[in-house]
């Protein structure tokens, strides 16, 4: 087994792991906070993010490469539904809060300069009758 060493914030969680396993199911295992995978597991919606400080995972999939751009990967984040652990040395995994904060981001600054051409009314209506 491969000890799989988690980093959320300032929590550690340590789990156990064979080659080959999925580090989504890992995470999932843990029970961390925050953590989602909207796609549930498909590698369609780039949300299950996590930088890769330490150990072996599989080469990078095209899913992923899709997802992320060369800057990201640089830096070593990977999606955890495409991640597997590779050999027998131990792995450490940040998860960052950055894909929530990020397409929050990215919303605020479309919306910055965004002229919407619906916007919110409030009305009342009164109920109809059968008379």
């Amino acid at each position: 087994m491969i000890t799989i060493t988690l980093i959320h914030k300032t929590d550690k969680y340590i789990q156990e792991a064979a080659a080959g396993t999925n580090l989504l199911d890992i995470i999932q295992e843990s029970e961390i906070p925050g953590f989602n995978a909207p796609c549930g597991g498909q590698g369609t919606c780039g949300k299950c993010r996590i930088i890769l400080k330490e150990g072996i995972l599989n080469p990078i999939t095209d899913q992923e490469k899709s997802q992320l751009d060369s800057p990201d990967r640089a830096k070593g984040i990977r999606m955890a539904c495409r991640s597997y652990i590779q050999e027998n040395c131990p792995v450490t995994i940040v998860i960052p809060e950055a894909a929530k904060s990020r397409i929050q981001a990215s919303s605020a600054l479309l919306m910055e300069n965004h002229n919407p051409r619906f916007t919110l009314q409030h009305i009342s209506i009164k109920p109809g009758s059968l008379d």
